[in-house]
């Protein structure tokens, strides 16, 4: 059987610095007439940008930039209306503006840019920015935070480990990097630090349910099989249509030797998600054991369906077919999951097909 879990990284969408920062207009000079008008527009702007009102924040900010060319935060704050709107090109014009213009206090901005091109895809920039928000801010937990989200898509965990870490040191409360530092350990298979931060992040937000989620994953991959069930029921009862963790808590039911709990629990993941592939294949594998070698047939037939590269559904197929005495069917399907890169497919070919 294919071993299947999912570590999830939580990449929740925030915004740094949307609140009105101090600008002050000196009455006295020649523009003060245009100042305080844009001052107007700003402070008008900002509201309407806290209430989601985005398009109407935008018109606002607009007019306050056109008296005054050099208004930093009304740069900023317009990005931050496209950044919510999802118009992140249009958001990094903005925040690069507010850079340019206040280059040395621009923390803030750097962040947000940072997120802007991180949601385009571009994590190279992004990381750029997140570095050059926490030069000038050493303690800006959110640009470590998404500093290690990077990282551990790279799958550089000891660094993403380290950025989480300064983040959790910036914010002890950031449950969000809790749950990303456990699963940078659990990547590294530290699973006792893993499983410590995990029940961390739980603690700050007990309904967080990936958290749950993982420290399900934890406690399997140590073979504490019954904490693994109690932490993804914990997971399923907070979120009822979390077909990964009925996946999953069915896989820790399967080592167990609970073989219908398992039926049962990818069962309802298939329910949840009818294309949802491997608890099609984990099914077979229960059904296998359950010696209901025509179901397992049967379900593998359909993880096929679903995806005609997936090796580890022909393998399985394979030894179901060769239960029920369909050997050449057996052995073609070996020969497929070998051709796929399974490399254990060999053994089953060489002991039970004629070349």
């Amino acid at each position: 059987m294919k071993k299947f879990w999912i570590l999830l990284i939580s990449i929740p969408l925030l915004i740094s610095g949307l609140n009105a920062q101090d600008v002050e207009v000196n009455v006295g000079d020649s523009t003060a007439l245009n100042k305080a008008k844009a001052m107007d527009l700003y402070n008008t702007g900002l509201q309407k940008l806290n209430s989601n009102q985005l398009d109407q924040a935008i018109a606002d900010f607009n007019q306050a930039i056109e008296l005054m060319p050099d208004f930093v935060q009304a740069y900023f704050n317009r990005g931050a209306a496209y950044f919510e709107q999802k118009k992140y090109k249009e958001a990094i014009q903005d925040y690069s503006k507010a850079i340019e213009l206040k280059p040395d206090s621009a923390a803030n901005a750097y962040f947000s840019r940072g997120r802007s091109y991180q949601l385009l895809g571009d994590n190279t920039s992004a990381l750029n920015d997140f570095n050059k928000a926490i030069e000038q801010d050493p303690k800006n937990a959110k640009a470590y935070y998404y500093k290690g989200v990077i990282e551990f898509q790279n799958k550089d965990y000891k660094a993403a480990e380290e950025s989480f870490t300064k983040a959790i040191e910036a914010d002890p409360k950031y449950a969000y990097a809790y749950n990303d530092r456990g699963s940078a350990r659990l990547m590294q298979n530290n699973l006792e630090g893993a499983i410590s931060d995990y029940k961390k992040a739980t603690q700050l937000d007990s309904k967080m349910a990936f958290a749950w989620n993982n420290l399900g994953t934890a406690y399997r991959k140590m073979k504490k099989y019954d904490e693994a069930i109690d932490a993804y029921t914990q997971a399923v009862k907070l979120k009822s249509d979390y077909y990964i963790a009925f996946n999953n808590r069915g896989y820790a039911k399967y080592e167990k030797g609970d073989y219908q709990g398992a039926v049962d629990d990818f069962s309802q993941a298939i329910r949840l998600k009818s294309s949802y592939v491997y608890a099609f294949n984990n099914r077979a594998a229960a059904k296998y054991k359950m010696k209901d070698y025509k179901g397992a047939v049967e379900d593998c037939d359909k993880a096929i369906l679903l995806d005609n590269n997936y090796g580890a559904a022909y393998l399985n197929r394979g030894i179901a077919k060769e239960m029920l005495r369909d050997q050449s069917g057996a052995c073609a399907d070996w020969k497929k999951a070998q051709e796929l890169g399974l490399k254990n497919a060999k053994v089953f070919i060489q002991s039970s097909c004629e070349e």
